[in-house]
């Protein structure tokens, strides 16, 4: 994050490969990548190398973990954390 941010600042652009980390590690690239301005997203790998790695998780974000036209999908709905979970806010 610090980096990110150092680079933003003095005009640089971001890039974000995260080639070898699949399942939760990947979900965490693609919410980075969905929160920092980066040239093209992230690129992840794992789908395409090691897919039983991402097992667990394929069904949880059939967009991030099954490719359809060369691109990695996160739902539209907002995501906190590494889960993944959809927030709800509450006053009390």
């Amino acid at each position: 994050m610090i980096a990110a941010a150092w680079a933003l600042q003095h005009g640089m652009a971001l890039s974000l490969q995260d080639l070898t980390n699949p399942g939760l590690s990947a979900v965490h690239a693609a919410l980075f990548a969905a929160r920092v301005p980066t040239m093209n997203g992230v690129e992840i790998n794992s789908p395409q190398f090691t897919p039983a790695a991402n097992e667990a998780w394929r069904n949880r974000h059939p967009g991030l973990f099954q490719i359809s036209d060369g691109i990695h999908h996160l739902p539209d709905v907002t995501m906190i954390g590494l889960g993944g979970e959809a927030a709800t806010q509450t006053s009390a």
